[in-house]
């Protein structure tokens, strides 16, 4: 039996509905067609909520991104994950708005504090309003992106159905769109950038992967993470064992702490 007619007994197009025309997901120069799909089994056909063909900068790839979003039924069982370690996005140093946030935050926290508290648990506190605080800035950069996304792929979209339906404005649109799809190349690179940090990788020039390097990575951050000795803030010794590490740290933070006060 032919592929073709296999496909079409066992398998669904989960990205074009029926009656549907397909759209484009492939376009290299003045060449456009529809040569991706996303095919899934009739019940896995009927678990799928949306999909969309997203535009990928020419850059990275001819082919745009073919996605289907399926809602499974809830396991009887899961398992509790916690919400893992949080950290501010290195990005955000570069903000003046995010900067001027900040130090409002700790001035507006040392203007509030309790006297009575010691310099640990006050040092906790500014740590924890300048954290929450870059929570709260981060969430709504990511909205005004995400809605700057959208609106550009809307506009997109229409330039591209114009251009389809009228070739006579090539001259017109055809500049609009290279505006609007240089803008989203940006944005997706940004959006690589924070994936790329979120699961701590590090590439190399070339993108290159192998067992030296990553074995090297591994070791650069562990011996950032982990301080095996540090030299005393009070009696100037090195200090090696937990014990001694615990009490220089302890030394650092009050005298850092009473200076801010």
């Amino acid at each position: 039996m032919p592929l073709i007619s296999l496909q079409a007994i066992h398998l669904q197009d989960c990205v074009t509905d029926l009656d549907c025309a397909p759209e484009v997901t492939f376009s290299r120069g003045a060449a456009r067609s529809c040569i991706d799909y996303v095919f899934g089994s009739l019940g896995l056909y009927e678990c799928k909520v949306s999909s969309t063909v997203t535009f990928i900068q020419p850059s990275w790839s001819d082919h745009f991104l073919v996605t289907a979003n399926f809602a499974f039924p809830a396991p009887a069982h899961s398992a509790a994950i916690g919400k893992g370690l949080w950290r501010a996005h290195p990005r955000l140093a570069s903000s003046d708005s995010f900067c001027n946030l900040v130090h409002r935050t700790i001035n507006e926290t040392m203007q509030s504090i309790d006297l009575r508290l010691s310099p640990q648990e006050k040092w906790d506190l500014v740590k924890s309003s300048v954290a929450q605080a870059a929570k709260s800035f981060s969430r709504r950069s990511a909205l005004d992106l995400t809605k700057a996304e959208t609106l550009l792929h809307r506009t997109r979209a229409g330039i591209t159905k114009s251009l389809a339906t009228n070739p006579d404005l090539a001259s017109t649109l055809s500049p609009q769109l290279s505006i609007v799809e240089n803008q989203l190349a940006s944005l997706q690179q940004y959006h690589v950038e924070t994936l790329a940090l979120r699961a701590g990788i590090r590439w190399r020039e070339q993108g290159e992967i192998s067992a030296g390097y990553l074995k090297r990575t591994v070791a650069q951050r562990q011996t950032r993470q982990a301080m095996k000795q540090l030299i005393h803030p009070v009696t100037s010794a090195i200090c090696s064992t937990s014990d001694e590490l615990l009490d220089a740290a302890v030394g650092f933070y009050s005298n850092l702490d009473s200076s801010l006060i």
